[in-house]
Parts: C-alpha cells; structure tokens; sequence
C-alpha cells in the first residue's frame, strides 16, 4: 500500500524555499522549487460490468453557469451531457459507462461528483480514435510506482488524468497528441477512499457529467473573483487600491494575453480570517483549504490570498496550491474551487505573486509541469525538457521565465471555465 497525499500527482503545490534572510534560496541552479506528490492506495478487487446508464441529450449554454446565474456570454457555447448518477462496485470502480458526442466536438471535460472523502478518476477512456485513458502500467518506472501510487497508469496515458477529493475534472484533449472527434465513448469511474494512510476502494455514488465544444476558441477571457482573510492586511475594500494586488493583477493579465486569454471582471470578496494560515494535511481527505474553496461565488478563476501555509515538507515555504488540474469548471462552492496563494513568501514583490497566481492557475486549467518530480516530461513537445525549459510559465519553479507554448495555450482555452470569444 502506498501514502496518500492531498492532490492528485506533482501537481499542487508551489514551494518557495526561503531562510532567514528577505529572498528566496536559490535551489542550486537559480530557480526555487516546485514541490508536492500525490499518492493513493489501491483497494485492488476485479473489474466487472453492470450495464449501461443512459444517455441525456446535450444542451448548449453560455460561458456563465446555470448552476450560479452566470450571465457571461460565448460565442461558442458549451454543450452538456447530464450522466447522472453511477454506482461504484465493491472493487470501488463504475460499470462502463457509454456516451455519445455530436460529429462535430473538438473537446470535452469530464466532472465527476462523489462523496467529499474520496478520491476519484476517470479509470479508463476509449474513444472512436482509440484509448484516451488506460490502465497500462507496462511504461511505469519504479519511481512513477512509487510517487503516482495505483492510478500511475492513468496520469502516463496518452491523455494524463490524476485523481482529486470529492469533485475532479479532466479535460479532453489536454495535449497535442491527442485529438477528439465525435462519436461513442466508453468510460468508467474510480474512487478511492484514505484510511489512515492507506486507502480503500470507494463503495457509493458518482455523479457524471460532459462538458464539450464544438469549436476550439480561438481567443477566450476569465474573470477573475479574489478572496481575502486579511493576510498582508488587505481586504476586499483595500485590495482595488493596493499596489501588491493590483500591479501583480497586471502581470497576470500580460501573461495570460500570450495564451490569447484577457482578464475579464474582476469581483473582490472577504472571507473569514482563519484561513489566514492553512495548514496543509498531505495525508488526504478535505481540511482547511478545502473549505475554504467552498467560499467561492459565481464564475471565473478563484484566488484565495493567505499569509502562509504549513506543511511537513522540510525547507521550503508553499507559495500557492492549485485547487485541481484541472480544477472543475462551473462548480463555484466546491472543495476544489480555487485557487491559494501565499502572500508572506511573495515578500511584497507583484512579479512572484503574478508567477505564482499564472503558475497555479495554468495547473487550474489543465496544465502540467514541464518536467515532474518523477523524471515525466509534459506531453508538449513545444516545451523544452528538464532544465532547459526553465523559461516557461509551468516549469516547477518560482523565478524562471513565463513563457505558455501555443499547444498549452490551446489548453488554457479549451478548458470549460474560460469563456470563449
């Protein structure tokens, strides 16, 4: 059995390694490293089939939510296929599930809903063009075994997915090599559920849905809802004046114009003030930073600012946490809504507070590390490997460069939340 840590693969979290003095360490090569692995137990137990659920029909919406009142308009509007609800076996994984996308889709997100202790993924996905994700753990390394735990084989398929508490998402294609195009799909659920630190497979319902377009935006904006518990003291009625928020508003902004996205509104929020330091459990389940998520309110990209967090990983401070990768579209008021963002590491400086708000807001709509922890590159063969491709946004540091390759860009837009133009 393996360890179970708080998110789904090296994904989450953004380690600023700090000492006694104002600036960051230097990591051994110039750059501070992003941190944080994701394991679950597997319960083991066999496959089985149980039939097929039905199918809804699919019903285009805007770029707002019918879930919020969202009143964002789009050009090219979602469409939604309502799964319902889906019992897991006793081997804590769904019967196939099948589905039927119109001829002319070019994307889709799969949510998922279950109870908030599980973690859950989609196990395998096989689509008109072949597999999209697999249970194949033949190209497993020992350390991916080790680090990825018994959904290894899905975040190595040929569309990485990884598992998340409560409510995941994953987004279809989320790399070059993969395309979509309608038709029939075959789908089927796991859900795993951490016991102590060990896991179990998840025994209960899962409520599914489809997201898909049916045109790739060709220019996309977020809005953006910021949320304070008065960490650096600011609040919401300070934040629209403050020079740390807004000028790292505009960095933000200048790095997600290279990726064709604008800023759209921009709402401002109090939440309570003992959120101001969250400590971070890396051995599962929902806390702290989960209910704060669940503060979240309408559309858009969600950033919680706090002081610090705390967390057992040694010699380093977290600066943000990513709610999901990627975090689920047109969910507000979810343990995966948003995203966090530590303030005191960012030592009053807007250039490393927009890094990190574009670094995990980029894992938010779907994008990965350039290079894991694991040895994994990202499945961009635009980004350069290893160290080479410390100039982009999503290399696991804080300090390089801010670069989003087109195809990653391509990402950004196709996932749900992102309001396309």
């Amino acid at each position: 059995m393996t360890h179970i840590f708080r998110h789904a693969a090296p994904i989450a979290l953004l380690v600023l390694v700090v000492a006694c003095s104002d600036e960051p360490l230097d990591a051994g090569d110039g750059m501070v490293r992003d941190a944080g692995t994701t394991v679950v137990a597997d319960g083991g137990g066999q496959d089985r089939d149980a039939g097929e659920p039905a199918v809804d029909a699919g019903v285009a919406r805007d770029g707002g939510s019918v879930r919020d009142g969202g009143t964002s308009t789009s050009t090219v509007p979602l469409g939604t296929i309502d799964l319902g609800t889906i019992s897991t076996g006793a081997d804590g994984r769904t019967p196939p599930i099948e589905f039927e996308l119109p001829a002319d889709t070019v994307s889709f997100m799969v949510v998922t809903e279950a109870a908030p202790e599980a973690f859950v993924v989609v196990y395998t996905l096989e689509g008109p063009d072949g597999p999209l994700v697999t249970n194949d753990e033949s190209t497993l390394t020992p350390l991916e075994r080790l680090l990825l735990g018994p959904f290894a084989a899905q975040f190595k398929s040929p569309n990485r997915v990884v598992q998340d508490s409560g409510i995941a998402a994953a987004l279809f294609p989320n790399n070059p090599g993969v395309s979509v195009s309608g038709g029939t799909y075959t789908m089927r659920i796991a859900g795993l559920v951490p016991q102590g630190q060990q896991g179990q497979p998840y025994v209960g319902d899962i409520d599914v849905e489809i997201l898909f377009r049916t045109q790739v935006p060709s220019s996309g904006r977020l809005d953006v809802s910021l949320y304070f518990t008065g960490a650096g003291g600011i609040d919401a009625a300070s934040a629209p004046t403050a020079p740390l928020i807004q000028d790292a508003l505009v960095d933000l902004g200048e790095i997600y114009a290279t990726a064709g996205i604008t800023i759209g509104a921009i709402a401002y929020h109090d939440v309570d003030a003992r959120f101001r330091t969250i400590e971070v459990a890396l051995s599962g389940g929902a806390g702290p930073l989960e209910e704060m998520f669940e503060a979240t309110q309408g559309p858009g990209l969600h950033f919680f600012f706090v002081d610090r967090f705390e967390s057992p990983i040694p010699g380093g401070a977290i600066g943000g946490i990513a709610g999901g990768l990627p975090g689920p579209p047109l969910r507000p008021s979810t343990l995966n809504s948003g995203v966090a963002v530590a303030l005191e590491p960012a030592n009053e400086d807007p250039a490393v507070l927009a890094h990190v708000m574009a670094h995990e807001g980029g894992h938010w709509l779907g994008l990965f590390h350039t290079s894991e922890i694991t040895g994994s590159e990202d499945q961009h063969p635009e980004t350069p490997s290893g160290e080479a491709g410390n100039l982009h946004l999503m290399y696991p540091a804080v300090g390089g460069g801010t670069m989003i390759s087109p195809s990653q860009a391509r990402v950004m837009r196709l996932h749900a939340e992102t309001i396309a133009q």
